[in-house]
């Protein structure tokens, strides 16, 4: 399926029924007990990390795939910038092109994705809307990093991050800062929907249609 931002709303609103889907399942009345047992704190934090994986490469998947678009003859999304090369008559050419000696692109490193777009695009849609959320992003990150790693440095950074997001660390982990509130929201929300209406808003800005 081709990426838009509109399908990027759409996957991230149904990742967060993943990721609630403890919560809302633990406020149901008379549930059995064998179900009660199953939804411990713990399992539903586990909820948040998982849906929080999917959230991060759902947008990688967007940043990518509108990339690759934004180099073909016939372009769905602009690429905002000048081309430095011919654009390339189909999706496959231009990714067999921008992969070319590489195995995949870590849109999480934006010195190395930076320079990347760069010999593809001059100043083009995808630089300017990451370097305008480089700091923000990297957070995010972060915590994408210390779930799938758990390592002494993960977790520092991790720790780093939420000291600047909440002013307080989460001994239990990204599920317990991901299912925490959001006090600088409106609602207030909790932060994984916080970070997702990010990736959607800044998606919107590579795609407004």
């Amino acid at each position: 399926m081709k990426a838009t931002a509109r399908e990027l709303k759409r996957r991230a609103d149904r990742l967060h029924q993943l990721a609630t889907v403890g919560d809302r399942l633990a406020q149901v009345a008379n549930l059995p007990a064998y179900v009660s047992r199953e939804l411990s704190e713990e399992r539903r934090r586990l909820f948040y990390e998982l849906a929080y994986l999917r959230l991060c490469y759902t947008w990688e998947w967007f940043l990518e795939d509108t990339f690759l678009q934004c180099l073909t003859r016939n372009p769905s999304i602009s690429p905002g910038g000048a081309l430095n090369q011919p654009p390339f008559k189909n999706l496959a050419a231009a990714k067999e092109s921008v992969f070319a000696g590489i195995d995949y692109i870590s849109w999480a490193n934006y010195r190395t994705t930076s320079r990347l777009l760069d010999g593809y695009v001059k100043e083009g849609i995808h630089k300017r809307v990451l370097a305008s959320y480089v700091g923000r992003l990297s957070q995010y990150f972060a915590i994408r990093h210390h779930i799938a790693h758990d390592s002494t440095a993960s977790r520092s950074a991790f720790d780093d991050v939420t000291r600047q997001l909440s002013s307080k660390i989460f001994p239990e982990g990204c599920g317990e800062f991901l299912r925490s509130r959001d006090k600088n929201s409106s609602n207030p929300q909790r932060w994984f929907e916080t970070i997702a209406e990010d990736f959607c808003a800044l998606a919107a800005q590579v795609d407004p249609s």
